[in-house]
């Protein structure tokens, strides 16, 4: 359907709405959370995700399902714990994680607003970060720094996003981009701290997507 109306989506478009798309790929988001974990060690990864009706929390699963089945692993539908979008959520799914036997001995939480609930959980099961359970955040903010330990997460070019959006925005307002829809998909990247048992100097440092990974891309 085409609104007759300039439209730019963010990170997740509406089936049957023609607009211009810009978006994370969370494919990758999920494959470099687990793939920081495997090469930690870890094996039993549980996932807090968002519905999964929606295409991040998804595409995130899969990303982390993938990173497994290719380190000869696999995702159990017993390590997924499906939560709505609130700190109080993140919580309860982590805790139903976590009181499975064998335990997850790492999670990967889908969201901000799931990340923020997940360390609570871990401390009411009187377990530690990353001593007894390692954890991957999904989003950056300067809290996540003053955790103990610091929280490694998947960082989303948020400024990013929204610059280019606007730009698309303002070329459709002004006349000057005229075809069809696009979408643009950017890379998010992992950045690594304390909270799965890395050690680094500075105690931040960057990993991008590996090079067979899909790359940041325009699809017309």
């Amino acid at each position: 359907m085409n609104t007759g109306r300039p439209l730019v989506f963010i990170e997740r478009a509406i089936p049957g709405i023609e607009a211009d798309v810009v978006k994370v790929d969370d494919v990758v988001g999920g494959c470099l959370a687990a793939k920081h974990l495997i090469q930690l060690g870890h094996r039993r990864i549980g996932v807090v995700a968002m519905p999964l009706a929606m295409a991040p929390s998804s595409d995130r699963v899969a990303g982390v399902r993938r990173a497994l089945r290719e380190a000869g692993l696999t995702l159990d539908e017993d390590m997924i714990a499906v939560a709505q979008l609130s700190e109080q959520e993140g919580f309860a799914a982590a805790r139903r994680l976590l009181m499975h036997q064998p335990r997850p001995d790492a999670l990967v939480a889908c969201s901000l607003r799931l990340t923020t609930g997940v360390p609570a959980a871990i401390r009411r099961a009187e377990l530690r970060v990353p001593d007894d359970v390692a954890l991957v955040g999904y989003d950056d903010l300067p809290w996540a720094l003053l955790c103990n330990p610091p929280l490694t997460v998947i960082e989303q070019p948020t400024r990013e996003l929204g610059r280019i959006a606007a730009g698309l925005l303002l070329s459709r307002l002004s006349g000057a981009r005229s075809n069809g829809p696009v979408t643009e998909v950017l890379e998010p990247r992992l950045l690594v701290r304390q909270s799965c048992g890395a050690q680094s100097g500075d105690g931040l440092e960057f990993f991008e997507p590996d090079a067979e990974e899909p790359g940041s891309r325009t699809a017309e």
